[in-house]
């Protein structure tokens, strides 16, 4: 099929694929600055990108003194090449930022969301022609890795929405032709995409009904059992509902035609993961959990408040104590003089890039941790600390937030992380904090700052009770928490909905909460908002301090905080005893900074550990 569109018309600046820009000089930025500085104006169009960030975007690894001046030289490089707006130059300015300004039809980025919204629209309406050309226009635009030029954690989240939206699209394609009597070509579309995301099930659902459409039952039958060799291989897991629902049809018509099924041996070398699977299936059976197949989206908060959790108690310690914990990463730990005294062993997830270290984790410092009797506690970050948060297109317009946590690929990545830590029941356990400051991750601040912060928000409750029920059907010794920041019960802000009326949002996920998980890292006041936030949470459970740093302010790295609230914890006055006896139950250490920082401090903290701690 030929669309319609022409997709080239009107773009100006190309940012999916090698740099380009259209209009009257035409043509690839070849010379590195200027492609970055385009790259990362066009990650944020129309808004402005202060003149600290395009620098860190130039020079990632330290600007040089120059840096101001030839920041003026590429901006002025770049009004050459790009046609103003009339009277306005594309490269906008005012003091200490610039932005890029484009309409949505003159940035690929932009154009190709709309295309895929118009596909989807087209599609719900019944107009296979229309949704299969704007589907194909919107595929159309894609020549590679969306700005290519540029690194870090906000560009590699923005990469990843954007592949998602591309899935989206073939989805809507082949669809289309589904919808049209065009099985053969989704076949064609399919197969390929099949083998490129081997582990993305929605691909192979669409993949089998084509085979049965065009009466190949036994090929869909086959594509079945590749899928399920895939995820045995990789994952230690089984299909889905949604592959098991098209291959429970397939068998019923086998029964009813005679036919012999397709054979399925599971991978010799990956035999010892049926303990994985048969763990899976008892934790779901026994704690009636709905299954959500990793290619699902969010369900709806009032469908997942639905489905029975049932909660882990937690293994506390003596009267008076607490396990201590140390981070934020478990391979240093090891490593670190305190090991031997600790309780806990932490490794904090922010980064899809750690993905990679998985298996490495698992059969080493995961198991070497396990076997030393150490609980590990597993922080799942934020992803996006950029002030541009993007609305989420999965869930339409109206709610705004960090996107990876609601992403398409979240819930396969978060089973990932549930086979890599997990241990055998009745061990050592694994503490998962979810959503690392869970309340700094929408658009703005507070609830009420915007309609569409409430709305991320409502999503993100649901998107973490499936977290929940997937550690919990992965890792049988998981317990997990909500993480939320420690000072929210020390006001209350009710016109934005900050403070305590953000935390008493959280009310109803809490509840169904293993644990309660907070952070403390203020400039001072830290311990007085370890109390305030017991207060708030013991109603709940026990609770961890999931992370302590003093905030640096004035001094190196908040040493001077740090000595002042130590004494206070573990000094005369032994605040941590009051705090245990207000449901703390477990104190992790950020990361050895200030602890660590001379033998003094190192000597103070390991005896504190030695005297309030406690060890499985």
């Amino acid at each position: 099929m030929t669309a319609n569109i022409d997709v080239d018309a009107g773009l100006l600046v190309h940012a999916l694929g090698p740099l380009r820009v259209g209009g009257d000089r035409a043509g690839e930025v070849t010379a590195e600055k200027p492609q970055r500085l385009l790259a990362a104006l066009a990650l944020a169009p129309n808004r402005w990108v202060s003149t600290a960030e395009l620098t860190e975007a130039l020079w990632p690894e330290g600007a040089p003194a120059s840096a101001r001046g030839n920041l003026k030289t590429y901006v002025h490089m770049l009004r050459q090449l790009l046609p103003a707006a009339g009277d306005q130059p594309r490269i906008d300015s005012r003091r200490g930022s610039y932005r890029l300004v484009v309409e949505r039809r003159e940035l690929d980025v932009t154009a190709f969301e709309d295309l895929v919204r118009d596909a989807r629209d087209a599609l719900s309406s019944n107009e296979n022609s229309v949704a299969m050309e704007c589907a194909e226009a919107a595929l159309a635009l894609w020549r590679g890795e969306p700005y290519e030029s540029l690194s870090g954690v906000s560009v590699e989240v923005e990469r990843v929405r954007l592949a998602e939206l591309r899935h989206a699209a073939e989805d809507c394609l082949a669809d289309g032709m589904l919808a049209a009597g065009r099985a053969e070509d989704a076949i064609g579309l399919l197969r390929p995409l099949a083998t490129a995301n081997p582990l993305r099930e929605a691909t192979w659902v669409r993949l089998m009904r084509a085979l049965m459409r065009t009466g190949r039952p036994a090929d869909a039958m086959r594509a079945y059992h590749d899928l399920r060799k895939v995820l045995a291989d990789e994952l230690g897991t089984e299909p889905g509902p949604g592959p098991r629902a098209v291959y429970d049809e397939l068998l019923e018509a086998d029964r009813a035609a005679g036919r012999v099924q397709v054979p399925f041996v599971r991978p010799a070398a990956r035999r010892h993961r049926w303990w994985l699977v048969l763990a899976a299936v008892v934790a779901l059976v026994a704690g009636g959990v709905v299954w959500w197949t990793v290619d699902a989206p969010p369900a709806d908060l009032a469908t997942a408040l639905a489905v029975p959790i049932k909660k882990r108690p937690v293994p506390l310690p003596p009267p008076g104590r607490v396990v201590f914990g140390l981070g934020e990463h478990i391979d240093s730990v090891l490593s670190s003089p305190l090991y031997p005294f600790l309780g806990m062993v932490t490794q904090r997830y922010d980064d899809v890039a750690t993905l990679q270290q998985l298996p490495g984790w698992r059969k080493g410092s995961v198991a070497r941790a396990y076997a030393a009797g150490k609980a590990i506690h597993l922080m799942i970050g934020k992803f996006d600390d950029a002030d541009d948060k993007r609305a989420f297109t999965v869930h339409g317009t109206g709610v705004c937030g960090a996107a990876y946590p609601l992403s398409e690929r979240f819930l396969s990545d978060m089973r990932e992380l549930a086979l890599a830590f997990a241990g055998k029941a009745g061990g050592p356990p694994l503490f998962v904090s979810a959503f690392v400051g869970a309340d700094q991750m929408g658009c703005g601040q507070g609830l009420n700052d915007a309609a569409e912060n409430r709305a991320y928000y409502t999503a993100l409750k649901a998107r973490y009770l499936q977290v929940v029920a997937i550690f919990h059907a992965y890792a049988a010794n998981s317990l997990v928490a909500l993480d939320l920041d420690g000072w929210l019960n020390s006001f209350a802000d009710t016109g934005p909905g900050d403070g305590r009326t953000m935390l008493h949002f959280f009310d109803d996920v809490l509840a169904r909460s293993d644990f309660q998980s907070f952070g403390v890292f203020e400039k001072e006041d830290n311990v007085e908002a370890m109390s305030q936030m017991l207060a708030a949470l013991h109603r709940f459970g026990p609770a961890m301090v999931s992370q302590y740093r003093p905030y640096r302010h004035g001094d190196l790295y908040g040493i001077d905080a740090f000595d002042r609230e130590t004494a206070q914890l573990f000094g005369q006055e032994a605040a941590l005893r009051r705090l245990a006896g207000a449901g703390l139950f477990a104190f992790d250490f950020w990361d050895d900074t200030q602890l660590g920082s001379t033998p003094q401090r190192l000597a103070r903290v390991r005896t504190a550990i030695e005297h309030f701690g406690a060890t499985r």
